[in-house]
């Protein structure tokens, strides 16, 4: 895809490739989830070192992927490859 669009989603849209990511899913609590809650209650559950994650949230689960790198781009949604297979 060229000229401006293809800019401006080459900028903005980052895909993350399923070989750097582990994915799980969780029943969903009561609670308000946010970043935050992702973190402090799953992040054990990583087997990589740095941290980073990546969620989205239905009526009964939570999917998350944890990163095996960080994000190296600032700006921009980051989409995991695996949820657009899914999603397709």
């Amino acid at each position: 895809m060229g000229g401006v669009i293809g800019v401006f989603k080459s900028k903005l849209v980052h895909i993350v490739p399923v070989e750097d990511t582990y994915f799980i899913s969780v029943q969903k609590p009561a609670a308000k989830v946010d970043k935050n809650f992702v973190y402090i209650n799953f992040s054990y559950l990583s087997p990589f070192d740095s941290g980073e994650l990546l969620y989205c949230t239905t009526k009964e689960y939570i999917y998350i992927w944890f990163l095996k790198n960080k994000k190296q781009k600032k700006r921009g949604v980051y989409i995991p490859e695996s949820y657009l297979l899914y999603r397709h």
